[in-house]
């Protein structure tokens, strides 16, 4: 990517995750032409207590999404937006404050493993996060 944007730091502002939306307590998911699974889920940026957020804008994989510039919805303090994917790429969240902008990244699996960090006891979530990080 060539954005001036992004860093591989986290952000003071807030944490960003991604939570599978779940169906049973599985998660969501189609099954591709070629056989590949692609699981819906939501990227989320949970600002910090007493920061300025204004907007996130997520930056997608530009490879794979006819659109990867999405504006996040704001849900009380949280900024989301849902997509799918059957593969793991690395995730932008442009941060907006009245001061300027921040970016924090992130591997779409290990965003995945920060949403549900008790998917060790849940095989259905334990094997997405495991299919899209082998993607």
């Amino acid at each position: 990517m060539s954005r001036g944007f992004v860093t591989p730091r986290p952000t003071a502002r807030g944490t960003l995750l991604a939570r599978f939306v779940l169906r049973d307590g599985r998660p969501e998911a189609v099954t591709g032409d070629e056989g590949e699974r692609h699981y819906t889920f939501d990227l989320i940026f949970e600002p910090a207590d007493g920061s300025d957020v204004e907007s996130v804008t997520y930056v997608l994989d530009e490879e794979t999404y006819h659109d990867p510039i999405r504006l996040a919805e704001q849900a009380g303090r949280r900024f989301t937006t849902r997509t799918t994917t059957y593969g793991d790429y690395l995730v932008v969240a442009k941060v907006e404050t009245a001061d300027g902008f921040d970016a924090v990244s992130g591997m779409l699996s290990e965003l995945l493993r920060r949403g549900h960090p008790d998917a060790d006891r849940h095989p259905a979530i334990a094997q997405a996060i495991s299919d899209i990080a082998s993607n």
